[in-house]
């Protein structure tokens, strides 16, 4: 059941309404067509995602992980921001620059994907620098 919630997810996300129901059933399809209350129903998303976008957020399996802190989350979420090095507390895996990494807030709540501009070994570092680089651009950022 979770593939099928994963499933209609992404296809809501590209902006086509889709509905689970049986098909162990004879007839689930006319009646689905016919308006009939078969299965659940999902509303396609009010806002489409882009090609780009859904190609970050769900046809790659992200190859590592940044930990962002607070101040990160808020700004990523509310702030339209791309993420910067300062607000990483832990990358994990062996991502390199151009891979699709997984945004996880300290709770280890994945809320976005992104596009790593820097490779996993290299954040720690950058981290230090004072002029923070950007980790993921806001560009190549899914919040999900």
């Amino acid at each position: 059941m979770i593939s099928k919630l994963q499933s209609a997810k992404i296809v809501a996300a590209a902006g086509i309404p889709l509905i689970i129901a049986s098909g162990h059933r004879s007839g689930t399809l006319e009646q689905a067509l016919a308006g009939a209350d078969v299965g659940t129903l999902f509303l396609a998303s009010a806002r489409r995602l882009a090609s780009r976008k859904r190609w970050i957020a769900f046809y790659h399996r992200p190859t590592g992980y940044l930990v962002v802190d607070e101040g990160a989350k808020k700004a990523l979420t509310t702030g339209g921001r791309s993420l910067l090095a300062r607000g990483v507390v832990e990358a994990g895996g062996a991502f390199s620059s151009g891979d699709v990494v997984a945004i996880r807030d300290r709770d280890g709540i994945e809320f976005a994907r992104g596009v790593a501009r820097l490779a996993a070994a290299d954040v720690a570092g950058a981290r230090q620098n004072r002029i923070t680089p950007e980790v993921v651009h806001r560009n190549d950022l899914v919040l999900l």
